[in-house]
C-alpha cells in the first residue's frame, strides 16, 4: 500500500535519486536536466526540499513517485504541479493521481482557485493521465528548450473561504526596505527562500482585511529564520514569526 507525505530536508537522499532517475528516463518531460542537476551538491537537494512543498510517494518506505506544488507563475491565485514522476515499473497503481489530488488539495487550502501544469508535445501518457484527473489543455504554449514545445493545462477548483492561519503572530509593518528585526535578523539584508507554502494574515490595523502571504525562509549563521510577509498597499509590507 501506498502513502504520500511532504519530503524533509532529511529525506534529499530519496529525492535525490528519485529527481535524477527522471530526468535520465523522460528528458523532454522537464525543463531541467541531468547534467545541470548532477553537478549540485548536496547542500543543494537538501535546501530545495526546505523550500518547496514536495511529495513523496512510497511503497514498503522506499521512495518511488515525487511531485512539487508551488505558486503559479502565470495566475494569479493559482497553483502549479511540476516535478511529476513515478517510478515505471509502480505505474499503473494510481500513484501519479494520488500525489496531483494530495497537491489539488494543498492549493484548495490555500484558496487557490486552479491548479496547472505543463506537458511536452509528444507526452501522451501523461496528457491523458491529466485529463482524467481533470486538466483542459488552455492554448497557452511555451519553449522546453531547443524546438520542444510544452502546453500549459488547468484544472478549476472548488472556491474555499480562506481563514487566518493559526499559530502566527505580527512582527510589524514597515516601508520597502525599512528595517525590521525578526528574531534578530533584517530579512532586507539577506536572501530569501521561499517554502512554497502559503498563510493568510490580518492586516494588524485593518482586521477585516486578510492577505495570503508567502512563507520565507532565511538562513543566517547556521540558524533558520522563518517568516510571511507580503505588500498590504503600495509599497507597504506586513512581516510575520511563528509563535
Amino acid at each position: 500500500m501506498a502513502t504520500v507525505r511532504r519530503a524533509t530536508p532529511a529525506d534529499w537522499r530519496g529525492y535525490r535519486a528519485l529527481r535524477l532517475r527522471s530526468l535520465e528516463l523522460a528528458p523532454d518531460a522537464f525543463g531541467s536536466t541531468l547534467e545541470a542537476e548532477l553537478a549540485q551538491p548536496d547542500e543543494w537537494w537538501a535546501a530545495r526540499l526546505a523550500g518547496s512543498h514536495t511529495l513523496l510517494a512510497e511503497v514498503s518506505g522506499a521512495a518511488v513517485g515525487i511531485g512539487t506544488g508551488i505558486r503559479d507563475r502565470h495566475e494569479i491565485g493559482s497553483r502549479e504541479i511540476v516535478g511529476l514522476w513515478v517510478e515505471p515499473e509502480f505505474r499503473g497503481r494510481g500513484l501519479a493521481s494520488e500525489l496531483i489530488e494530495h497537491l489539488s488539495t494543498w492549493a484548495q487550502d490555500a484558496a487557490a482557485h486552479a491548479v496547472a501544469l505543463w506537458v511536452s508535445d509528444g507526452n501522451d501518457a501523461a496528457r491523458r493521465l491529466y485529463e482524467r484527473s481533470g486538466f483542459v489543455a488552455t492554448g497557452e504554449r511555451e519553449v522546453v528548450r531547443g524546438t520542444l514545445m510544452e502546453e500549459r493545462m488547468r484544472r478549476p477548483l472548488d472556491p474555499v473561504t480562506p481563514h487566518e492561519t493559526p499559530g502566527w503572530r505580527s512582527a510589524g509593518i514597515v516601508f520597502d526596505g525599512e528595517a525590521i528585526d525578526l528574531d534578530g535578523v533584517n530579512p532586507w539584508q539577506h536572501s530569501w527562500n521561499d517554502t512554497g507554502e502559503i498563510v493568510w494574515m490580518r492586516h494588524p490595523s485593518y482586521p477585516t482585511q486578510l492577505h495570503d502571504m508567502p512563507e520565507y525562509m532565511i538562513t543566517v549563521d547556521g540558524r533558520e529564520v522563518t517568516f510571511a510577509a507580503g505588500e498590504l498597499s503600495n509599497t507597504v509590507w506586513g512581516f510575520f514569526l511563528k509563535v
